[in-house]
C-alpha cells in the first residue's frame, strides 16, 4: 500500500495553496491564495488556481 505522506516527509520544504473559481474577482480567492501563502515559512510556495474566464489576466489580479 501506497504512503500518502511522503508530501509531509521534509517539514517546512513546500507549501503549496489549489483551488478553482469560476470568475477571477470570486471572494478574491487568487489574492487571498497569495497573501495565505506570502505569510508561510515553507522555502518552496506555490499557488496552483484554475480560472476558465480568466485566460491572460493574471497580471491584472496580481497588480504587475
Amino acid at each position: 500500500m501506497a504512503d500518502w505522506r511522503a508530501h509531509a516527509a521534509v517539514h517546512g520544504f513546500v507549501g503549496a495553496e489549489t483551488f478553482a473559481a469560476v470568475n477571477p474577482r470570486n471572494n478574491r480567492k487568487v489574492h487571498l491564495g497569495l497573501l495565505k501563502m506570502a505569510a508561510r515559512t515553507e522555502t518552496h510556495r506555490y499557488v496552483f488556481f484554475m480560472l476558465p474566464l480568466c485566460y491572460g489576466c493574471l497580471a491584472d489580479l496580481i497588480g504587475a
